[in-house]
């Protein structure tokens, strides 16, 4: 069964890999794009990567996101 992590706030927080299985993508995609800051925020818990739940979700509601590699729509057709 899955743990799920919060921040000090009480905001849910998704680990790397479940975040790049929500966009599509690989987690070394999601480290890659994390790098070149075109994700939202995300936070270190020790030396571990987090994102807020409500963040991703706003990001992906706000900007509909184009990733660099992910399957687009006209394919999936």
């Amino acid at each position: 069964m899955p743990v799920t992590l919060q921040s000090e706030n009480g905001r849910e927080l998704l680990t790397t890999e479940e975040v790049a299985r929500r966009l599509g993508i690989t987690p070394k995609a999601l480290a890659t794009r994390r790098y070149r800051r075109q994700l939202p925020k995300f936070v270190k818990v020790g030396a571990a990567v987090r994102y807020p739940v409500a963040d991703l979700e706003a990001w992906i509601n706000s900007s509909t996101p184009k990733l660099e590699g992910a399957p687009s729509e006209a394919a999936a057709s």
